[in-house]
Order: C-alpha cells, then sequence, then structure tokens
C-alpha cells in the first residue's frame, strides 16, 4: 500500500543541522513517529463514519497499514517501522481493551495483532535474524580505525586492538555503507541517503541512550566523507544487519520479549470482567482464541501461555467461547505430540485435552457437542494422535476411556444427531482410515482389541452380553449407516463406507477375536473374546457365519471334563473355561439362529449338538448353560423354515424332555 511507505518517510525525516542538540533530535524523531501513529490511529479508527462501506473499508486500510509496516520492520530502508508500528500498537491496544471500544474496532485488534504476529514469527523472518554474521572483512582496517574514533573517543590505544562485539560489527557495516551513498554523485540519493543514515544513528541513540551520547553523536551525523569512501555491500547484508540490530533491543518487535508481548494481547481479552459488560467480548474470545491456536504453529513455546485460559474457557458461561476453544485443544495436542517433548509430557497433554473434550461432549450446547465430538475424531483417527494411543500402555487406557465415554453417548432409547455422530466416528476409526486391501490385518486385529477393551471395560465376567449394551447398540447404528451404500464413492465430507467394507473388517476381527480365544484359553480373558463375538452376532450375524463351523466343532467334541471331585487347581480353571466357553457358544448360536438370515450351517447336526449338550453337560454355570442350549435348540425349529424340514419338531423337542 503506498501510504504505508509514505508515512514511514515523513516519520523518520528530520533536519540536519550543525550544532543542535542530536540528544533532542533523537527525542524528537521519537515523538514524531508517535505522532504519525496518533494521527494514523485518530483519522482512520476514530472518527465516527454512519456508512459501513467507510467503517469496512477504514478498517481495511489500517490492517493492511499495520501488516506493511511488520513487514518493514528489520528492513535498513525504514529504521523506524519498529518504533512506528509499537506506538500504534500500543495505542490501539489500551483503546481496546476498555469499556468503550466497539466490537468492530476490537475485533480489528485482534486482526492486528494476529496479522503482526504471522510476520513478525514466520519463517522468512527468522531465517534473517539466525542467518549467520556478515562477513565483516569487507571493512578496512581504515574504515574499523574511524569507527572506532567516531564512537570511542577518548579510548586507549592499546584498546583499538580489541576486537568489537558483533552488534558494533554490525553497526559499522551499515554506517560504512549508507556513508558510501552519501557521496553519490547525485544530489537526491546523497540527500536520501544522509538522513536515512540519520534515522539509524538517531535510532541508535533510543535504543542505547549509554554509548550514544552527544559527543559520539555529533561527528555520526555530519561525518561526509569516510574511509575508502565507505564500502558497498549487498541488500541482503544490509537487511540482515538491520534485522539484528533490532532484535537485540528488547523492545522491538523482533525482539524475544515481542514473542511474548503480542500474543499477551490476545491473551488479554480475557482478562476483561464480564460485569463490564462490554460489547461482543465473547465473538472477541472467539477470534482470539482462533488466533492463538494458529500462533500455536508458529511458535511453539505459546502453549505453555496459553494452557490456563484453554481450561478457563472449557468451563466458560458463552457456549461461543467455549466452542471456540475446541481447535485450540486439537492444536495443543498435535504441537506437544510434534514437538520432541518427553513421554510424560505428551500423555500429560494428551490425558487433559481429551479429558477436556469429554467434558465437553455433555455440553448444553449442540454447537459444542458437535464440535467436541469433531474434534475426538480427529485424536482417535490422525495418524499423528495414533501413533501415541496405539503404542503406549497409558495410550491404550486412554483410547478405552475415550471409547467408553462416547458409548454412554449411544445409551439413550431415542437416537439422536449426536449418537450419529459418534457411530460415525467409530466407523471412521474401524473401517474409514484405510483401505481394506491395504492395511486389512493391521486393521482387523486392532479392531478387536478395541471390542476386546470395551468388552472387559463395560462388563464383568464372565462377560454376558445383554441386549440392551452400548456396544450392541453401536454395532447395530453402524450397520443402519453403511445400508445401501454398496456403490457409493468417498467423498471429503462423506466417509462413503459402505456395508461391505464394514462387514469385511468385521468379519476379519471375528476370526482376529476367535484366535484370541484360543491363544488366552484358559484364563478368563478368553471369555472376553467370545462375548465380543456375541455382541457382532447381536449386530449382524452374517459378521460371524465363518466362524459358525468352527465354534460348532466346540459342541459337537465330547465333554470331558476332569470330574468336580478333583481337587486339582488347573482342572478347576480349566471346567471353569470349558463352562464360559459353553455359555457363550450357545449364546451365540440362539443370536445367529434367531437372525432374519438362515445361517450357512446344517441345523440338524447342530440340533444333535446341543441336544447332547442339554443331556449330559455338568459343571460350573450349568443353570446359565441349559437354558441358553434350550434357548439355542428352540431356534433351530424355527430358523431356515423349509431348510430344517427333514428334521420333526416333535422329536427335537422330545430330544430335551430329560432334562
Amino acid at each position: 500500500m503506498a501510504l504505508t511507505p509514505a508515512v514511514v518517510a515523513a516519520a523518520q525525516s528530520l533536519p540536519i543541522v550543525t550544532g543542535n542538540n542530536t540528544k533532542s533530535s533523537a527525542e524528537v524523531l521519537q515523538q514524531q513517529c508517535c505522532a504519525w501513529s496518533n494521527m494514523f490511529f485518530q483519522q482512520f479508527l476514530l472518527v465516527d463514519r454512519e456508512e459501513k462501506k467507510e467503517r469496512d473499508m477504514c478498517s481495511t486500510i489500517a490492517l493492511q497499514f499495520c501488516e506493511d509496516l511488520a513487514n518493514m520492520v528489520g528492513l535498513p530502508e525504514y529504521p523506524v517501522a519498529d518504533m512506528l508500528l509499537r506506538s500504534l500498537l500500543v495505542s490501539f491496544a489500551q483503546y481496546c481493551l476498555s469499556s468503550s471500544a466497539t466490537e468492530g474496532l476490537r475485533a480489528l485488534f485482534l486482526d492486528v495483532v494476529f496479522s503482526v504476529s504471522c510476520v513478525v514469527f514466520s519463517a522468512t523472518q527468522q531465517n534473517v535474524l539466525h542467518s549467520a554474521p556478515p562477513d565483516f572483512s569487507v571493512l578496512t582496517d581504515a574504515q574499523l580505525r574511524e569507527w572506532r574514533h567516531l564512537t570511542h573517543p577518548g579510548e586507549a590505544a592499546i584498546d583499538t586492538e580489541l576486537p568489537l562485539p558483533d552488534d558494533e560489527m554490525r553497526r559499522a557495516l551499515l554506517y560504512m555503507a549508507l556513508s558510501h551513498r552519501v557521496g553519490d554523485p547525485a544530489p537526491h540519493v546523497a540527500a536520501a541517503s544522509l538522513h536515512l543514515r540519520a534515522a539509524h544513528i538517531f535510532t541508535w541513540a533510543l535504543q542505547d541512550e549509554a554509548r550514544f551520547p552527544h559527543a559520539v553523536l555529533e561527528p555520526l551525523l555530519h561525518t561526509m566523507h569516510v574511509a575508502d569512501g565507505g564500502v558497498a555491500v549487498d541488500w541482503g547484508v544490509l537487511h540482515a544487519c538491520s534485522a539484528q540490530l533490532c532484535a537485540a533491543f528488547e523492545k522491538s518487535l523482533l525482539s524475544a520479549m515481542a514473542k511474548e508481548r503480542l500474543p499477551s494481547w490476545l491473551i488479554s481479552v480475557f482478562q476483561l470482567r464480564e460485569e463490564q459488560h462490554i460489547a461482543g467480548l465473547e465473538a472477541s474470545r472467539k477470534k482470539a482464541l482462533q488466533h492463538m491456536a494458529k500462533l500455536t504453529r508458529l511458535h511453539p513455546p505459546l502453549l505453555a501461555k496459553i494452557w490456563p485460559i484453554a481450561r478457563r474457557c472449557v468451563r466458560d458461561d458463552n457456549a461461543r467461547v467455549r466452542e471456540a476453544i475446541i481447535p485450540l485443544f486439537l492444536t495443543l495436542f498435535s504441537e506437544t505430540c510434534g514437538s520432541g517433548d518427553a513421554s510424560s509430557r505428551v500423555e500429560e497433554t494428551a490425558t487433559e485435552v481429551i479429558s477436556s473434550l469429554l467434558h465437553l461432549i455433555s455440553d448444553r450446547s449442540v454447537a459444542v457437542v458437535t464440535r467436541a465430538i469433531t474434534a475426538l475424531d480427529t485424536i482417535l483417527t490422525d495418524i499423528s494422535f495414533r501413533r501415541f494411543l496405539e503404542t503406549s500402555a497409558r495410550g491404550e487406557n486412554l483410547l478405552t476411556f475415550t471409547e467408553s465415554k462416547l458409548l454412554a453417548m449411544v445409551a439413550s432409547a431415542k437416537e439422536n444427531r449426536h449418537q450419529t455422530c459418534v457411530m460415525r466416528l467409530f466407523l471412521h476409526r474401524w473401517v474409514g482410515q484405510e483401505s481394506v486391501e491395504i492395511a486389512a490385518h493391521h486393521t482387523r486385529v486392532r479392531v478387536a482389541k478395541e471390542l476386546m477393551r470395551l468388552t472387559v471395560t463395560n462388563m464383568a465376567y464372565p462377560y454376558e452380553v445383554p441386549e440392551s449394551l452400548h456396544l450392541v447398540k453401536l454395532l447395530r447404528g453402524m450397520c443402519r449407516l453403511t445400508e445401501g451404500r454398496e456403490m457409493s464413492g468417498r467423498t471429503t465430507k462423506n466417509l462413503g463406507v459402505d456395508s461391505l467394507e464394514l462387514c469385511a473388517v468385521m468379519i476379519g476381527a471375528a476370526k482376529v477375536l476367535w484366535t484370541e480365544h484360543q491363544r488366552l484359553m484358559p484364563s478368563p480373558e478368553a471369555a472376553a473374546a467370545l462375548a465380543a463375538i456375541n455382541a457382532l452376532a447381536m449386530a449382524c450375524s452374517e459378521w460371524i457365519e465363518p466362524l459358525l463351523e468352527v465354534l460348532a466343532q466346540i459342541l459337537l467334541q465330547s465333554i470331558t471334563l476332569p470330574s468336580p471331585s478333583s481337587s486339582s487347581s488347573s482342572q478347576a480353571v480349566e471346567r471353569e473355561a470349558m463352562g464360559v466357553t459353553l455359555l457363550h457358544v450357545c449364546r451365540i448360536f440362539r443370536t445367529v439362529l434367531l437372525a432374519p438370515r438362515a445361517p450357512p450351517l446344517s441345523l440338524d447336526t447342530l440340533a444333535r449338538a446341543l441336544t447332547t449338550l442339554l443331556s449330559r453337560y455338568v459343571g460350573p454355570h450349568q443353570q446359565q448353560i441349559l437354558l441358553s442350549a434350550s434357548g439355542a435348540l428352540t431356534a433351530t425349529i424355527t430358523c431356515g423354515g423349509e431348510s430344517f424340514h427333514s428334521m420333526p419338531i416333535q422329536s427335537t423337542c422330545s430330544s430335551a424332555t430329560p432334562l
């Protein structure tokens, strides 16, 4: 914007008169910058304008002006840009953080601070600030002696042999390079360079009064011809010198202090008291949170300062603030995971972020709950978060706790929008992340492990699965969401998971669960694997059809349990494990047989196996097993209709008569 360099040029232009008090001239330069910033602030932001179009135009100009100034900070052509922008921001902050500021002006202030921060924290600016020191060898010995003579009058001769500090060398290089242009044959170039050099000198004096007293400023300003005619260097070298000198001044916007000062203005919105009845405070806080979330990506150390604000916002009375804090939580988590912090720090952050989001899923605001579920979806499915959740014991426990809390949202008898969001979340995590062909085994093993953990978490041994179990309702809901989607494609907004993909993953998970059952026998955890298979059967019998033959073998095997009178502890454990296995297998078959779809299994063989079990079994869980076997046997009578025509109903019923 042409206005910006014009204002800066006017602000840094001072008459250079021999004999003037140069220290006063430096103060005049500072006052001149304040005057220009105040004039700009008054003219563009404080003048009442009735037309919204005019107000918007002035806001746009102010935002662009500040962004332009931020880009000028550190450039050798604009030594006062830093001072001018600081003065403007201070005035802006003092006004906008008072109760008299309008909603629009406060929002503009937050945008200005964010825009300036983005420039200051940008990779481009940081590369300049952290670049290697320039090659000071371009300065001749004569030029260095002259610089010492100008800036260190009365210095002992022995001290002239000591090397100058880097900051001093940068000033010397800038001074000699600008002095080279002061001797340009073109009068306008020479005059402009003389005033630019003076602005740099006055800026140095304002930054370090002790090093630049009047006795030093006077010769620096009025020396027209320097040793060897000065030095010609690339603009990039001058830029690095100017920016690094700027950053060394703690009040500068390029200094380390500025990286705390700028975000503190965003945070200050949360320090305004509600009782002040400040217009648009909630909207301002929401905007500040959004800006802070983006700034933490540019400057991760901000995380430590933002945490206290984030904790407060979770319990803020205003729903807009609670909703706005959610993206910030994701940023806090992702930056911590990617920063290489110690595992304890990552675990602590993950626990706090997920706990806060789980608190928000019970919020009274629909928008807050929806946004919180979406954030949890991101945490549970994004690869950067999944690595922590799936590879550490603390992460797995946190994952199970989170999924259990989400399952509780499915408990309501009446399905609502949030339940659907939770079902989509699990679809995304269990099915929709990767192509089944690419990572089928990994996906199925992960789903099986999570099903087992949810079973153990939500039920007690022997893990009898009721129809009302939240996990069963979730799995059924996932089936409904994928019905009729066989030909649908994946899109950005919709997961596009079809019933065939869901079926493939769940069939694979059921097989993994059966393998886990075999591996864990005879420990109690083996029962959890069968209970999870039963939950899958309740949701969709097709998911466990490949296991029916092997499950039937459990019933067909002759029952050779150790004698009940045996005192061997290992035999008692085996009897308990076999009893629980038979209990779950009978319930699985009853579930499958009562499903609308007839199972691909010989019902005649199954009925005979159940009859044998009813007549022979004696052992742990006997009553529950006999009831479950009777239920499964009864289900064989009505299941399959014509396919079971060869076995008379009366003979089937009579086989159970001895019981």
